[in-house]
């Protein structure tokens, strides 16, 4: 949320409280405003919709983000889904960027985003261990992960680069949820690039390209 939010935020956030018998203070909605401002102001309000038919008391700001987010597990179903249509439509010779870090993280422990191809041809019953696999990682994932800044996922292109010491520097594909894509440069690992993007070579995807799936 941003602060042009707040009146949208307050309004929604005094209703819920009136319904469920809470008294608001200017202070109290200062805080939870702070405690949800990292989440889009339409899913917010979508929670506080929800709490107002399924909810018995006023949420505490942690409950009201459960609402927000869903479960850790329905995070990590949609966490699956998001990176099984990567690999079908990106595939792993290309560096990603899904944006989320709990997600890299899984990703990583699993092998790496260069190793990811083989879930995607694994037969349904193999596929089906892994993803309890991944379920159970997201999980223990989400507890530590959720504030760093993600790892890089480097696709097999990249990191061939990296170890012949072509050059230093990888088009990076950033990933949606909705499968919206844009390309940005990202150094290789263990390079040094120079400042700017190099022009002119012939494995580099320009700054700034973006396109709808």
């Amino acid at each position: 949320m941003i602060e042009s939010d707040r009146p949208a935020f307050g309004e929604a956030l005094a209703i819920l409280a009136e319904t469920l018998g809470e008294e608001l203070s200017a202070t109290k909605v200062r805080g939870y405003f702070e405690a949800m401002r990292d989440l889009d102001i339409e899913v917010v309000i979508d929670a506080m919709r929800y709490c107002l038919g399924h909810c018995k008391f006023f949420p505490k700001p942690v409950e009201l983000r459960d609402a927000a987010e869903g479960s850790v597990e329905d995070q990590a179903a949609l966490a699956w889904t998001w990176m099984l249509r990567a690999l079908e439509d990106v595939g792993t010779y290309q560096s990603v960027d899904f944006g989320d870090p709990v997600l890299h993280a899984v990703i990583d422990a699993l092998g790496g985003w260069h190793e990811a191809w083989r879930i995607e041809r694994l037969d349904p019953r193999d596929q089906g261990f892994k993803r309890a696999e991944f379920v159970r990682l997201y999980r223990a994932m989400a507890t530590r992960a959720g504030d760093r800044a993600a790892l890089p996922l480097f696709g097999q292109h990249a990191l061939g680069n990296a170890k012949n010491g072509h050059h230093a520097w990888s088009g990076m594909l950033a990933i949606g949820p909705d499968g919206r894509r844009a390309s940005r440069p990202h150094p290789l690992p263990g390079a040094r690039p120079t400042p700017e993007f190099p022009p002119g070579e012939p494995d580099s995807d320009p700054p700034s390209t973006e396109s709808t799936q």
